[in-house]
């Protein structure tokens, strides 16, 4: 999370199934769903973050 000059705020994450990705190959696709199943409860809790009241 960082502030921007006008007040408002910018989220970022890296996406789960990207850091894990040089990973894939020894972890297979167990770890690859991992990845995605991850990247959706980012997405959520990011979706939860912007709606968040002050």
């Amino acid at each position: 999370m960082t502030e921007n000059e006008d007040g408002t705020a910018t989220l970022a994450w890296k996406r789960p199934s990207h850091v894990l990705a040089p990973y894939v190959g020894e972890g297979g696709e167990a770890l690859e769903e991992i990845g995605r199943e991850l990247d959706a409860v980012f997405a959520a809790i990011a979706r939860l973050a912007a709606k968040a009241p002050e």
